[in-house]
């Protein structure tokens, strides 16, 4: 008879870990041993939850935690569980884990990557399944996925004649195309701040980035491309790899590189290092509108830019509860639905107010 048991991980499974989190058909770079890293620098927690029949790996989820209303805690595993989501028996033991280890968890938040309509609803069977189509902190539910298993040439040749053009414009005109690594962290930060204050956005503060290239650039996942005229960058992007996916993380461009339309050519330098390290999926993340896009999304422009290099719209199966206080739950959901979406704008428009205030010393 197979035995099944749930450990948690400590440092010395790091590579066990990344083995089969990133080999796995729903592996995501945010179920990394190195997200966790990189968000208990953020103030989370994280917590490795790793599922073993007879010794083989065969689940996984890594859970973050951070302390709310006191000695409560909110638990959250981004793009998790990791495992076949029709082994009821791991997804069963592998809650029962996270709920044994944290006595005052309110309540455990996943958003598998699983595409909407993929898998049965058994496994997630005693879970609550929330109605919103949009979070504010957790991972989008609308994605672009870009199918790279068909190589360079077939991607390409599938961008439509303009976008094909506007890809090799910069390289006509004399731009060239770099690699960055972990000491470029100030020239993306002054890129960022450009755009940001181009299209008055926020901007995270130079200490995220910093962090983000030491993390993902020292465990080798991060691919971070410049473009440069004359010795100038004028635009830049960061993709993490992580097993044969790739995802887009941020890209940048300031005045100069949007006239010599510098961001599709960085773009395509990162789908093709994706491609140059076998990577089968290029994630370009949230698609930044509804279910069905609409020039009245705020994300518009973010949604066309994406859809030029004709990636896959795939709806993913959206947010899962496991309850564990129920009183406290209530609460939290109140807060969730009604407060968080005016304290996240109130955030935004502050935010974005202090880092252009950055601007005067770069």
């Amino acid at each position: 008879m197979m035995s099944l048991k749930v450990i948690i991980c400590e440092e010395r499974d790091q590579q066990n870990w990344d083995e089969y989190v990133s080999d796995h058909t729903y592996g995501h770079f945010m179920q990394s041993w190195a997200w966790g890293v990189f968000k208990e620098q953020q103030g989370w927690r994280p917590m490795r939850f790793f599922a073993l029949r007879d010794g083989a790996p065969c689940g996984a989820m890594q859970v973050l935690t951070r302390g709310v209303l006191g000695k409560e805690c909110l638990l959250y595993a981004p793009r998790g569980p990791v495992l076949d989501m029709n082994d009821l028996e791991v997804m069963d033991s592998l809650l029962c884990a996270v709920k044994s280890y944290y006595p005052n968890g309110i309540t455990l938040r996943m958003d598998p990557y699983v595409r909407e309509g993929e898998i049965g609803t058994d496994v997630f069977r005693g879970l609550r399944r929330l109605p919103e189509e949009w979070s504010f902190w957790n991972c989008p539910k609308y994605v672009f996925w870009l199918d790279t298993s068909g190589g360079t040439a077939q991607v390409f040749d599938a961008f439509g004649t303009k976008q094909r053009n506007q890809i090799n414009y910069p390289a006509k005109r004399g731009v060239v195309f770099v690699k960055g690594g972990i000491d470029d962290v100030d020239d993306f930060y002054r890129l960022m701040v450009s755009m940001s204050l181009q299209k008055g956005i926020a901007c995270h503060a130079k200490p995220f980035f910093q962090k983000l290239f030491t993390v993902f650039c020292n465990n080798k996942m991060a691919d971070i491309s410049f473009a440069e005229i004359d010795g100038e960058r004028i635009a830049c992007g960061m993709s993490l790899r992580f097993g044969k996916k790739s995802w887009l993380m941020y890209a940048a461009t300031d005045e100069n590189g949007y006239n010599f339309r510098a961001s599709r050519a960085v773009q395509w330098d990162m789908i093709t290092s994706a491609l140059e390290n076998g990577c089968k999926r290029y994630d370009f993340r949230g698609t930044a509108t509804g279910r069905n896009p609409s020039l009245n999304d705020p994300g518009y422009g973010v949604y066309e830019f994406k859809k030029k290099f004709c990636p896959e719209f795939v709806v993913l199966d959206g947010y899962y509860d496991y309850v564990l206080r129920p009183i406290l739950y209530k609460i939290f959901r109140f807060a969730e639905v009604f407060a968080l979406p005016l304290a996240y704008n109130t955030y935004k428009k502050v935010h974005s107010f202090v880092d252009r205030s950055h601007v005067a010393k770069l």
